[in-house]
């Protein structure tokens, strides 16, 4: 963040925007016991692939959004969103972004996975994609989203200085942020972890703008934080305390942990693991093998884990396949 808003904006902004992304890495959710998801690992090559297209280095820059397509296929909005400030330079920008991508096809290929990774990455994707689990998720992605920059007003005020000031709107900015909020929008979930897609944008062009901006507005960007430090401070407070037993964060981490003192209690030598569910921490927590190439019943029940508790209609059938 520190590296493309200085060359951006210049070396205010770029102090800025090392601040606000460390503070909303923390304050944005419950990031002490947030896992390493997808959406959260293509932060860095999101930020490190716009970084090298501002710097105008189109191969790398393709390189970096490669490898956050890797995490994520969502990384194809951050090649389209380095395209916008490469675009006569988009044939090195190509070229780079297929060379992670080839020799991940290589891997899968010369190891028998590449039918698994289409299925898995791409038809399954597809299917969850297409049917949401909410009977409204227009509405619900209205509500979320504008709960969310709620959240991170003190970004929005910093967004709107810089407009103020300059009284235009950069569009290769305007470009970035509409294809990070079109990568939010994919899929029509709007679960908060998807919203790390637009945070970089953010951070970028409020950092352009407090960096410039006078005492009192700085001010108000500061009160502003407090929104989710008072939101989140807490909860840190009882995990250092050693008072989080009731944390609710934590509350499915410790039924797991449960369940897998109850497995290996009973366990016997040559003994595997199948779970019926949704619960890959099991395996972490028992330490067993798994008894078949299913990690959890998705597969088998073609029902998405984000309403296996509440409901029984499959996305995905043999028929559809």
């Amino acid at each position: 963040a520190f590296l493309a808003a200085r060359k951006l904006f210049g070396e205010d902004a770029g102090l800025w925007a090392a601040g606000l992304l460390g503070f909303f890495l923390i304050f944005d959710t419950a990031s002490a016991v947030l896992p390493l998801a997808a959406d959260l690992l293509m932060l860095v090559p999101h930020l490190a692939a716009i970084w090298l297209a501002a710097c105008r280095r189109p191969f790398w820059s393709g390189l970096l959004a490669g490898v956050a397509f890797l995490f994520n296929v969502k990384g194809l909005f951050v090649a389209a969103s380095c395209a916008v400030f490469l675009w006569p330079l988009l044939p090195a920008l190509l070229a780079g972004f297929a060379v992670p991508c080839a020799i991940a096809a290589g891997v899968l290929l010369a190891t028998g996975a590449w039918p698994f990774y289409v299925d898995q990455v791409w038809v399954w994707s597809s299917r969850y994609a297409a049917s949401s689990h909410v009977s409204n998720p227009v509405g619900n992605g209205v509500v979320r989203t504008l709960n969310w920059l709620g959240f991170h007003s003190a970004l929005l005020l910093g967004a709107g200085l810089d407009w103020c000031r300059t009284r235009r709107i950069e569009w290769k900015m305007a470009a970035w942020a509409m294809l990070s909020l079109a990568g939010v929008v994919m899929g029509w979930r709007f679960f908060p972890r998807y919203y790390f897609q637009l945070l970089p944008v953010l951070v970028i062009a409020a950092s352009a703008g407090l960096a410039r901006a006078r005492r009192p507005a700085v001010a108000a960007a500061l009160v502003l934080l407090l929104v989710p430090a008072i939101r989140f401070g807490p909860r840190y407070y009882l995990l250092a305390a050693g008072r989080s037993e009731n944390w609710a964060d934590t509350a499915m981490d410790r039924e797991s942990r449960s369940a897998a003192a109850l497995a290996l209690r009973d366990r016997q030598p040559g003994d595997t693991l199948f779970v019926w569910g949704f619960r890959p921490d099991l395996f972490v927590h028992t330490g067993l093998p798994a008894g078949t190439r299913f990690l959890d019943c998705q597969a088998l029940t073609g029902v998405p884990a984000d309403r296996h508790l509440t409901q029984s209609t499959p996305v995905m059938t043999a028929s559809t396949l």
